[in-house]
């Protein structure tokens, strides 16, 4: 008998063959030198990617079981350039929202997850190469998630996430195999100090929104209290005008905030187009 994560399993395959042939039915020709070059002032490089993965959470708020299953992602990557002769030459920004069914370790119970992020990060070229970019700069970062268990009655939902300053690091990596153009590219987002929002772990929502006790949802965080980054490694090959994105991307977060265990895990394998345009001349 086919189990509801045999068939989540294989719809996710399905779905993510489609896209993959969709997307590698593009004519490989056109503009193949302009794969993973930076872009000029008043370009942007622009990424739309849909992916499949695995997401690992324990919310000790709603249960003390580890919960696992299958996620679903949409993400939206840019790098636009303001200028060689500024301290920061380009901004890159990634949004990105997952939607996660989980099940803990013995299938008696599940969990449902959402979770949207938005970095920006702010590149200081110091590595300038025919073949390489490395750039590093201050990123700002807020991510959000909910979660929804179904076996807990009393406390069925809760909420995560963190508004923080910190650190970004991007490299490309342009080369050829075979004659053929490729970039590989990663990305880190590090944050190191910000506000989290977690409440107690003997602390009810009704009873917290009753007495006005907000405060204690709010705690300061950084990499010692709450450890979290995010990882984004990327393929780039020429399609066309465009080119084709297949990249694995993994995000993590950990903290005792709240007298409680929260850990956020997930990790996707995504495939996207990418395309060069320029702003207008009023900045949209």
């Amino acid at each position: 008998m086919r189990t509801a994560m045999t068939v989540n399993f294989h719809f996710s395959e399905r779905v993510l063959a489609f896209a993959l042939s969709v997307l590698t039915a593009v004519p490989l020709c056109g503009q193949q030198s302009m794969v993973g070059a930076m872009p000029q002032q008043g370009e942007v490089v622009g990424n739309v990617s849909l992916g499949v993965g695995k997401a690992l959470t324990l919310e000790e708020y709603l249960s003390p079981r580890p919960y696992s299953g299958f996620q679903y992602v949409v993400s939206n990557d840019r790098l636009s350039c303001h200028g060689t002769d500024r301290l920061f030459q380009y901004r890159r920004s990634h949004y990105s929202l997952q939607y996660s069914v989980m099940q803990d370790d013995n299938g008696s119970g599940s969990q449902m997850h959402a979770k949207l992020d938005a970095f920006y990060g702010w590149g200081h070229t110091i590595v300038s190469t025919q073949a390489d970019d490395l750039m590093i700069g201050p990123a700002a970062m807020l991510s959000i998630s909910g979660l929804y268990n179904r076996r807990n009655s009393n406390n069925p939902a809760t909420a995560d996430g963190y508004a923080a300053l910190g650190f970004m690091a991007d490299n490309t990596l342009r080369f050829r195999i075979a004659g053929y153009p490729m970039a590989f590219q990663a990305t880190l987002y590090l944050p190191l100090a910000g506000i989290g929002y977690a409440p107690d772990y003997d602390q009810l929502y009704w009873i917290m929104y009753k007495n006005s006790q907000y405060g204690r949802t709010l705690h300061f965080v950084c990499p010692l209290n709450s450890p979290a980054f995010c990882q984004d490694l990327a393929l780039s090959v020429p399609a066309g005008r465009n080119q084709v994105r297949v990249a694995f991307n993994v995000d993590y977060m950990s903290n005792r905030l709240g007298g409680k265990n929260t850990r956020l895990s997930h990790s996707s394998f995504m495939v996207g187009l990418t395309h060069r345009f320029e702003r207008k001349y009023n900045g949209r």
